[in-house]
């Protein structure tokens, strides 16, 4: 995957110079609160909730968000390449589909691997991005 983000990375700059590039890792569409969820459903111990909570700190959902809590315009656009194999609590990206529609920002899903999950879709389609599927060389 490393590959292909730093590939894909040199083609967006030299198409968008002043894109700004946020280094997430994984395709964890969760917050805390979902995780909260997860771990009374499974048990704090559980392996996936111990493995997604090391993740939250640099995920999607937490980039994103702190990104739009900053001072100054928001993005036009974001554009997310991912292989889409992480855990998705669809009531967070409920939320980030509210969040980025109020901010008037678009959500680009770019899957080089599986389909992307249903609400993340709904995501790109309701905030006028798209989602995508390709194989990228």
């Amino acid at each position: 995957m490393e590959a292909i983000s730093q590939k894909v990375e040199a083609m967006a700059l030299e198409s968008f110079p002043d894109a700004e590039i946020l280094k997430v890792s994984g395709a964890l569409f969760a917050t805390e609160k979902s995780l909260d969820k997860l771990k009374r459903q499974r048990g704090s111990s559980d392996f996936y909730v111990t493995y997604y909570q090391s993740q939250l700190p640099r995920s999607i959902m937490t980039r994103i968000l702190e990104k739009l809590s900053q001072p100054g315009p928001a993005p036009e656009s974001i554009y997310f390449l991912s292989d889409f194999a992480d855990f998705v609590d669809d009531s967070a990206v409920n939320d980030l589909s509210e969040l980025l529609k109020s901010k008037g920002v678009k959500f680009f899903a770019h899957s080089v691997g599986k389909d992307p999950d249903g609400a993340i879709k709904s995501l790109a389609r309701q905030s006028g991005g798209q989602s995508i599927k390709t194989k990228i060389e």
